[in-house]
């Protein structure tokens, strides 16, 4: 490269966006605009008339990929930035008659040498949709579940939702305590995991199967955890890229990975909203939560976040909160996805480390738990045997499970 290349930055999330922003500026070029998926992408390449535009294709594979096409018609270089090519993303590539692509967050050296020219950049594409190269692991799906306030019951769901999907689904599971200041993953599953995510996050370049797998927590439900750190402190020594990473390796372990957020907005949870292929919005009826969750749906919406991604979740926190979905979809002006409903016992089964969906699995909590991992993952979970039925040789741990869109990868 003998000049400054204008490069054009294409992500749905800001978090990828900024990672690969810091790659650009180690080399001979300069980051002229970023946009996300649609219509942005577009103007904002018309108005900068960039060399080099990078696409990322980790977020919604159809937004991307009709961006992808649309930005073909622009007078520049395009590559596409691919985490794990598998063999229908790969097949829609050839349509686009795309035959190179980078890695999801390029190298500095991979990035110079794709752009100067001197090295095919991630691999050349044969009719079948594979490539020559070795293709990376499936990817598994990533929930993030997340809401802009505290106490509204995120920590209950994600690990409810774990812990069913690994019991009734027979799916893979690892849930990632994200919550920077409290983490109570660990203390409501009575698990103690050996390594907190920070550590790992920290170490994700040495990373191997083993490694993480031995890092990791068990509970009795079969669902694995990483628990946060008992300092809030010790979150100032990770970085967004980093976490992004480690969710990453771990997608490639685990048919799901859940992320339980803090009920706050940084740069830890725009990553993990971003890097999600499902987003569980919590919210109860007080002010201050319906407040902020209108908030949180008009950034979704603002960074072109795909509606059918977003499964909003109304919680009843206490008996005294009637759960009402019409006033509630009135003033947010979306379905209401799930509603759980106040159950005693779910606080009860918390404090003995088994969530409700295996300590009492019939309980109306546990069945709205249930509905929920039906709308992310298009499984059939079957209703559970009543308890004296459950006591019997050969019926324990019966489940139901239809083939669905997941896939075992671990």
């Amino acid at each position: 490269m003998n000049r400054q290349l204008r490069v054009l930055l294409v992500d749905g999330s800001a978090a990828r966006r900024s990672a690969v922003r810091n790659v650009v500026d180690d080399l001979p070029a300069t980051v002229v605009g970023e946009a996300g998926y649609g219509v942005r992408a577009i103007r904002v390449a018309e108005e900068t008339r960039p060399d080099v535009v990078l696409v990322s294709l980790a977020g919604p594979r159809d937004r991307a990929l009709r961006t992808l096409r649309a930005l073909q018609a622009c007078d520049a270089k395009i590559f596409t930035l691919i985490d794990s090519p598998d063999r229908t993303l790969l097949r829609d590539l050839l349509a686009l008659d795309v035959r190179e692509w980078l890695p999801g967050i390029p190298t500095a050296e991979t990035l110079r040498q794709a752009l100067s020219g001197q090295v095919a950049p991630g691999g050349t594409l044969d009719q079948t949709g594979r490539t020559l190269d070795q293709i990376a692991n499936p990817r598994g799906n990533v929930v993030t579940v997340f809401g802009a306030k505290g106490g509204i019951g995120k920590t209950t769901v994600a690990t409810n939702l774990g812990a069913l999907l690994a019991v009734e689904a027979g799916l893979s599971v690892l849930l990632i305590d994200m919550d920077t200041r409290f983490g109570d993953v660990g203390l409501m599953l009575n698990v103690a995991p050996g390594h907190t995510v920070v550590q790992l996050a920290q170490n994700v370049a040495d990373l191997d199967r083993r490694s993480f797998k031995e890092s990791v927590a068990l509970h009795e439900s079969g669902l694995h955890v990483l628990a946060a750190p008992t300092s809030v402190e010790q979150w100032g020594a990770v970085s967004a890229t980093q976490m992004h990473a480690l969710i990453e390796f771990a997608a490639r372990l685990y048919d799901m990975v859940v992320l339980d957020t803090p009920g706050v907005f940084n740069d830890l949870v725009d990553m993990a909203v971003g890097t999600a292929d499902q987003i569980v919005v919590m919210s109860t009826l007080d002010t201050t939560s319906l407040r902020n969750t209108v908030r949180v749906l008009e950034a979704l919406e603002q960074s072109e976040t795909p509606d059918e991604i977003i499964f909003l979740t109304l919680n009843q926190v206490n008996r005294f909160t009637v759960l009402d979905r019409g006033r509630f979809q009135q003033i947010l002006h979306r379905p209401v996805v799930v509603e759980i409903p106040y159950e005693e016992r779910v606080a009860d089964a918390g404090a003995h480390g088994c969530p409700i969906v295996t300590r009492s699995p019939r309980n109306q909590a546990a069945r709205a738990v249930r509905e929920l991992a039906r709308r992310l993952t298009g499984l059939e979970l079957a209703e559970p045997d009543p308890w004296y039925l459950r006591l019997w040789p050969g019926r324990r741990g019966r489940r139901s499970a239809a083939e669905g869109p997941l896939r075992r990868s671990a």
